[in-house]
């Protein structure tokens, strides 16, 4: 959500959003780029607890308010597909 549209009081939430979501994207990246197997797991799992950190701040966000609950329930298909990757690529 652009900062000029994010409602007042949601910045915080927005902000751990943002963080999660580079973290989990920039974790996949470095994980995709390690030689072993055990490093790229480590990597990946790190990924997927970024995401489920997404979910976490999406939920919050619903129950403020903050999102509109169709730009909700497309966040969650998202991450769902996110998490289900990233599961599979761990094992």
């Amino acid at each position: 959500m652009p900062p000029h549209r994010r409602p007042r009081g949601s910045a915080d939430i927005a902000d751990q959003l943002m963080r999660a979501a580079r973290s989990s994207i920039l974790n996949i990246a470095e994980g995709a780029g390690k030689n072993t197997r055990a490093h790229r797991v480590r990597y990946f799992d790190d990924a997927r607890g970024s995401a489920m950190e997404c979910g976490a701040c999406q939920g919050i966000a619903k129950l403020e308010e903050i999102v509109a609950e169709a730009q909700f329930v497309e966040g969650k298909t998202l991450l769902e597909r996110e998490v289900a990757m990233l599961t599979n690529l761990i094992r």
